[in-house]
């Protein structure tokens, strides 16, 4: 039985990855929570989860048993403030310090695209101008280079997440109630997406397959904001304009119509708008790609209409 050391159960990342791991039959699963109480009833019974109660700012408490893991996943992730500094860089670093080198054959580290260029460089950008979570994400990464792990330490740089409960899926329920809207504009941008059950069995996957070191991207191929607008009202059955009208240069307007306060890393994503990379993806690895298009998410998430 191999045991793995997972944080941010309790995201929809890490929840994902949870449940995918428990469908595997040769797993024990440790989860460091603070409050147990948020995670599901089935999992508190389940012979393979072990609860490591306390807080990741309070990770030195748990060397002895992150010495006896296989592999260690570390998902948490905190957004403001010295907390964000501390558990996406510097506890992050210290948390694979404190797992056996000779035992441990899989560490990964949760970044996050927004932190690379086109090229998978490190955009200076994110260092610059990025909000705490972005520019502690963006050192967590960095600097990698300066530690003695570097070479064992995989990171996995998400595209937008999608899945119950994250931030896009909210986003696409909003879309819903504003398309009257939104059917009759356009923006000059690209992105990738994943839903975070695709995330949870790429990380299975190279927890059996993986060498230690890799930098993936995870996300499915590209889509343009047009094509995006498209496909959702296709699952929705909704109309759209033939020839909407393009937002792109009225960034300004927009902003004060709709009272929107920019801040530099607003301005940074706006000017970037084609976030396109070299990525991974679950067809991939051969793993199922139900969830590999919108029109599959929407159906996942009830936002699609049936036929």
């Amino acid at each position: 039985m191999e045991r793995v050391f997972v944080t941010g159960a309790s995201g929809c990342v890490g929840g994902e990855t949870v449940r995918a791991l428990l469908a595997e039959p040769g797993y024990e699963v440790h989860l460091l929570v603070r409050d147990p109480a948020k995670l599901p009833g089935a999992w508190l019974g389940h012979d393979r989860v072990k609860l490591v109660v306390g807080d990741f700012l309070d990770i030195e408490r748990f060397a002895s048993t992150l010495r006896t893991m296989d592999h260690v996943v570390h998902i948490a992730a905190a957004w403001g403030e010295a907390e964000a500094y501390d558990v996406n860089h510097r506890l992050a670093h210290r948390l694979f310090e404190l797992a056996d080198p000779e035992r441990c054959r899989q560490m990964i580290l949760f970044s996050t695209a927004s932190v690379l260029d086109s090229a998978h460089r490190p955009l200076r950008a994110a260092d610059e101008h990025g909000t705490d979570y972005i520019r502690s994400k963006f050192l967590g990464f960095a600097s990698l280079e300066d530690h003695p792990l570097r070479h064992r330490i995989s990171v996995f740089f998400p595209t937008l997440v999608v899945g119950r409960g994250s931030h896009v899926a909210s986003a696409l329920a909003t879309l819903a109630r504003g398309w009257p809207l939104v059917a009759a504009v356009t923006l000059d941008a690209s992105f990738h997406f994943m839903h975070a059950r695709d995330i949870a069995r790429i990380v299975v996957h190279r927890l059996k397959h993986g060498v230690p070191g890799e930098r993936l991207v995870l996300g499915n191929p590209g889509l343009t904001f047009d094509e995006a607008l498209g496909a959702f009202a296709r699952a929705r059955q909704l109309w759209r304009a033939s020839r909407p009208f393009d937002l792109t240069p009225h960034l300004e307007t927009v902003a004060r119509l709709f009272r929107i306060r920019l801040h530099a890393w607003d301005r940074v994503c706006w000017e970037t708008r084609h976030f396109r990379y070299e990525t991974v993806h679950a067809g991939t690895y051969g793993l199922p790609t139900d969830l590999s298009t919108l029109e599959g998410v929407l159906a996942e998430l009830g936002l699609a209409r049936s036929r």
